[in-house]
C-alpha cells in the first residue's frame, strides 16, 4: 500500500523545508495489524461516549492521537501507531496488558503500558510523565528512520 504525497521536514540552520516522500509503502500485514487495532479498540469502546456537548463515539478520540502522531508528529513507526489506537483500552475497558500482548506483541504492550495511566500518581504529575513520554516515543521513531 501506497501513501504519496506525505509530508516529511529537513530542519537546516537558517530555515525549516518541506519536501513530499514520493511513497511509503506497507505490506499486507501491516496494514492487516493496523486495521485489527482499529477493531480491537472500537469494540472495546463501542458502549462509551466522549465526555462534554458532543458526546461522540470514544474510538474518534485514539483513532486522533493515531493520526496527530502520523500527520502532525511525523511518526511512520506501526506499533507506535497502533499503541496510539490502543493506549485507553486497559484504562478504559476490561482489557489487560496481557490481551494487548496476545493480540498484538510485546512491543505494543510495553508501549500502551508506559502511556497508560498509574494511578499510584497525581494527575498533574502523571501528565507531565505522559507529556514526556510522548517526546520520547517521537523522538525514538526518528531516531529510527534516520539513525
Amino acid at each position: 500500500m501506497s501513501f504519496p504525497g506525505v509530508l516529511s521536514y529537513q530542519v537546516n540552520q537558517q530555515s525549516l523545508s518541506l519536501s513530499v516522500l514520493s511513497s511509503m509503502t506497507f505490506n499486507e500485514e501491516e496494514v492487516s495489524l493496523l486495521l485489527k487495532a482499529v477493531q480491537f479498540s472500537a469494540e472495546t469502546h463501542k458502549t462509551q461516549r466522549r465526555k462534554g456537548a458532543e458526546g461522540s463515539p470514544y474510538i474518534n478520540h485514539p483513532i486522533a492521537v493515531a493520526e496527530t502522531l502520523w500527520r502532525v508528529g511525523g511518526v511512520r513507526d506501526l506499533p507506535v501507531i497502533i499503541a496510539a489506537i490502543l493506549h485507553d483500552t486497559v484504562e478504559d475497558t476490561e482489557t489487560t496488558f496481557a490481551d494487548i500482548e496476545e493480540h498484538f506483541g510485546p512491543i505494543v504492550r510495553s508501549l500502551v503500558q508506559e502511556v497508560s495511566d498509574d494511578k499510584n500518581l497525581a494527575k498533574l504529575e502523571f501528565l507531565r510523565y505522559q507529556e514526556s513520554l510522548l517526546r520520547l516515543m517521537v523522538l525514538f521513531t526518528y531516531l529510527r528512520r534516520h539513525g
